[in-house]
């Protein structure tokens, strides 16, 4: 998936795990960096070589929750002292992966443990915006364009942020 869609989905996520605390711009700079920083594994991918349409690295997969997020879960409750970033790096990252296997993309579930069980490319319903897959848009006629995931996502912050505006008590 596209980064915006990733930014969008976990500012959303991150205004409604807040929903009863007063949001500092930090938390607002936190919740797009928390949901997009495991796609600078594309870069790493990219450097060697891997083909445009296999960037993704075991860091995108469901056990890297343990191995990645955890750890930097705890580097946050470490930094302001507060436990609910633990949860909040913990709960960001699951989106992510979650968001990224809607998408049509290969995927390994139990990477970096084994690479036998594999969710195929194709086992999904979005189809992404970048433009590397612009061409196979055909192969895959039943999938949904993320441009509407994008737009639906923008439509349920805009929902989001006035039901911050109207019922929070810090507002």
């Amino acid at each position: 998936m596209h980064s915006l869609s990733h930014a969008l989905a976990g500012l959303i996520v991150g205004i409604l795990f807040f929903f009863n605390r007063e949001i500092l711009l930090r938390d607002y700079i936190l919740f797009i960096i928390l949901s997009t920083f495991m796609d600078l594994d594309h870069i790493v991918s990219l450097f060697r070589n891997k083909s445009k349409y296999h960037l993704r690295t075991s860091i995108q997969e469901p056990f890297a929750v343990f191995f990645v997020g955890i750890p930097f879960g705890y580097v946050l409750f470490w930094l302001f002292g507060d436990f609910i970033y633990f949860w909040l790096c913990i709960l960001l990252y699951i989106v992510h992966v979650g968001l990224d296997y809607l998408c049509i993309f290969e995927a390994f579930p139990l990477a970096p443990f084994s690479t036998k069980i594999i969710k195929h490319e194709g086992q999904g319903f979005i189809f992404p915006v970048v433009s590397e897959w612009k061409e196979r848009k055909k192969e895959f006629p039943k999938t949904i364009d993320e441009k509407y995931v994008i737009y639906v996502l923008l439509g349920i912050l805009g929902v989001t942020i006035l039901i911050r505006y109207f019922f929070s008590p810090f507002v």
